[in-house]
């Protein structure tokens, strides 16, 4: 596929998608916090499909790392940045989870520690796996396995001639892994000891095998912009259809499930994706057409610059609250609630500034990288 001028930009100018990134995660974070909010309140009605940022930050993912792709970059520079862009925080929060599950006097899985550190916890199908210590990080466990594949990807990826028919597979092979799972998960989940739901979880939701075709799916889209493709999306309109189709899902679930809980994960998601992929596509046309707009807001950018930290210390800071804060009452709820997503915020912004960026930097610098700190 040929490359054109006029469609690369540096991931740093892409302001629009770093302004998105906020808002995927504060989606994830007033997810998490409706777990923890009883379901009298009505939060889990509105938040309780939240977890589909993730799915925006995996299409992100491939979508930027083959957006910044340049020929004769090396596999061992490559795993230096990623190393250097994820790993120290990560570590970190895991042994701020660590020392919680301590004080707090909660059971703990030497194994899952073993597994977590080094980014494996995604491939265990126990939930008490692959949610050990800081649960977050379970995503992070699929980023690495996507990094590893990435140098193979990309070869692939921008060799395609056709990329509609290589996008439409994709998501094809999706579509009927997800309707193969569901359709044997009773009798498998029987054969394997667990229910019918963990099955699913599982499969649909934390599989790194499953979830590397949204991956693979940002990375299509990139190239396909690469190669010429200049779609006329406009961000706002993308944005409303991302609402519109989270409300109707948020109507289905009511109107078929007891609580937006009960929906398998990977179901939502799925219905979600090319709504994503269509606003992140929106967002970096935008950007390197003309940039502008509430989105590249310098306040929301740097929002958006936090959003790898706020995603990596919320949860610990809800289950903390959980743990330490007791409350008896709806207004205590929704104190608690509000203090916590606050709080994580605040943390996220000190954690970029002071512990994220400097150790990236430092690390990158070690490792001999003279790529600028991005994405």
């Amino acid at each position: 596929m040929t490359t054109t001028a006029a469609t690369l930009a540096p991931a740093e100018n892409l302001r629009s998608l770093t302004g998105l990134r906020f808002f995927a995660a504060i989606m994830v974070v007033l997810y998490h916090v409706s777990r923890y909010i009883p379901p009298s309140l009505g939060f889990d009605a509105v938040f309780g499909l939240g977890y589909v940022g993730v799915t925006f930050f995996f299409v992100l993912s491939g979508f930027i790392l083959t957006w910044t792709y340049r020929p004769g970059d090396t596999p061992r520079a490559f795993y230096g940045r990623r190393f250097a862009r994820v790993w120290p925080l990560h570590v970190l929060l895991t042994m701020a989870a660590l020392i919680f599950l301590v004080v707090a006097s909660r059971p703990q899985n030497p194994f899952g520690l073993a597994l977590a550190i080094p980014l494996l916890q995604a491939w265990a199908p126990p939930g008490d796996l692959h949610y050990a210590y800081n649960g977050v990080s379970w995503t992070l466990s699929c980023e690495a396995f996507f990094y590893a594949m990435f140098p193979a990807l990309i070869l692939v990826v921008l060799s395609n001639r056709n990329m509609k028919r290589w996008i439409a597979g994709l998501v094809g092979a999706m579509i009927l892994f997800v309707i193969l799972v569901l359709a044997i998960a009773g009798t498998a989940s029987d054969l394997a000891g667990v229910t019918s739901e963990q099955l699913t979880g599982f499969a649909l939701y934390v599989f790194p095998g499953f979830r590397i075709g949204e991956f693979v799916l940002g990375m299509m889209l990139a190239a396909f912009l690469r190669s010429g493709w200049s779609p006329k999306l406009s961000v706002l309109g993308t944005a409303a259809a991302v609402a519109a189709a989270y409300i109707v899902l948020l109507v289905f679930a009511a109107a078929f499930f007891d609580s937006p809980f009960d929906v398998p994960m990977g179901v939502i998601d799925l219905v979600m994706m090319p709504f994503l992929a269509a606003l992140i596509v929106a967002a970096a046309v935008r950007d390197t057409r003309k940039g502008g707009g509430v989105l590249t807001h310098p306040a929301l950018v740097a929002l958006g610059q936090w959003s790898f930290a706020l995603y990596i210390v919320h949860e610990l800071v809800i289950r903390v609250a959980d743990q330490f804060i007791r409350v008896d009452n709806a207004g205590g709820e929704w104190a608690r609630a509000l203090g916590c997503v606050v709080l994580s915020i605040g943390l996220a912004a000190a954690l970029f500034r002071l512990v994220e960026r400097p150790l990236e930097r430092g690390l990158r610098h070690r490792l001999g990288s003279r790529a600028s700190v991005a994405h």
